[in-house]
């Protein structure tokens, strides 16, 4: 053997002893050989605390982080921070559900828009009516645009998208034209306005008041 062999076989040997006397040290003082925790700084959410944070958030919409923090006392960073260090959740955004598009839609809504043009020019007044739908589910709140998930796989569909087919809602309708505005009607419920209420509470009164007021004697389509 060279000389740098023997030293590098000495080197070996003295290691190997080195290590099993560190070892045999270890396990008669902490009674296993390997890594334990370090001592430090403990969580500030403990295990159970998180466990619970985690089940209370996820697949729900309408909870900030702040509102977290301060529910366990802590600062909302450690709750960012915790939640990507130490478990699954993630905080995704709310989709818009999809939109039906057709181009015999926008086809028509040019012609229409082509009569109600001609109609203008023959001075006939354009008496419409048009009513919106608001919302009560607060979609539109900044807290419930995003919602967290450990799984998006798993997540229920109306939670990943903001309306719900059947959501309470309020509907505001009002006629318009070039003189006024007629009064305007409110009504709350889940499902769309009926043939009744829309003759009754939206034609006969108000819409035929307010064409009665304005458009007497005018020569107007409706």
């Amino acid at each position: 053997m060279t000389r740098k062999e023997i030293e590098a076989l000495t080197k070996r040997v003295c290691s190997f002893y080195e290590d099993a006397a560190s070892r045999s040290k270890k396990y008669l003082v902490y009674g296993t050989t390997q890594f334990l925790p370090r001592s430090g700084r403990p969580h500030k959410l403990s295990d159970k605390k998180l466990n619970a944070t985690v089940k209370s958030i996820n697949n729900k919409t309408g909870v900030t982080q702040r509102e977290i923090a301060r529910r366990r006392k802590v600062h909302h960073s450690t709750i960012c921070r915790t939640l990507k260090r130490r478990t699954s959740i993630v905080i995704r955004e709310r989709k818009k559900a999809p939109k039906m598009d057709s181009y015999d839609q926008e086809k028509r809504a040019q012609v229409n828009c082509g009569k109600l043009y001609r109609l203008i020019l023959n001075d006939c007044a354009i008496v419409m009516d048009d009513e919106r739908y608001f919302g009560l589910s607060g979609d539109n709140v900044q807290s419930n645009q995003r919602y967290y998930t450990a799984n998006a796989l798993t997540t229920p569909t109306d939670l990943k998208y903001k309306k719900k087919k059947y959501s309470p809602k309020t509907l505001v309708w009002m006629a318009i034209s070039s003189k006024g505005v007629s009064n305007i009607y409110v009504h709350k419920s889940v499902d769309a306005i009926g043939e009744k209420i829309y003759l009754n509470e939206c034609i006969n009164k108000r819409m035929l008041p307010f064409i009665e007021k304005h458009h007497k004697n005018d020569n107007y389509v409706f």
